[in-house]
């Protein structure tokens, strides 16, 4: 008798709004029994587009901040589900992660090479405001 003829039994005697326990030793026993070594058939790969909750967690943003860098254009491939959520397809998130990381690789680069803080190397032309603030003080 099968694995599949066991079950069918063991529910068949049982009441139909019952439930049914069986420890996994049992279960185990049986699939071994029954050629449980083969390996079940592999999952479909799915890949599901990140909404703007997801995207504000992955990056540690708020959902505004999300919805701005989608009317900027930091997901190309973005789109809007039914004409009320974004999406962001997995590729474009990749995507934008690979940008930033590339981008703070050049600004601390930049500030190694100086051996000094980044902000230390950055000039700050102020004669400007000072004359804005003489006049309106």
């Amino acid at each position: 008798m099968d694995l599949l003829s066991r079950l069918r039994l063991m529910a068949d005697a049982s009441d139909p709004d019952g439930t049914i326990t069986v420890t996994v030793a049992w279960l185990r026993s049986q699939l071994d029994a029954e050629g449980g070594d083969t390996p079940a058939p592999a999952a479909p790969s799915v890949c599901m587009d990140l909404d703007v909750s997801q995207l504000a967690a992955l990056f540690k943003r708020g959902p505004s901040t999300i919805r701005t860098w989608f009317a900027l254009g930091y997901f190309p491939n973005g789109y809007k589900l039914n004409d009320k959520e974004w999406r962001a397809p997995q590729a474009d998130v990749e995507a934008l992660q690979q940008r930033q990381r590339e981008a703070w690789k050049r600004t601390a680069k930049g500030a190694q090479q100086s051996n000094k803080p980044a902000a230390e190397t950055e000039t700050l032309e102020l004669s400007s405001w000072r004359a804005h603030y003489k006049r309106s003080a």
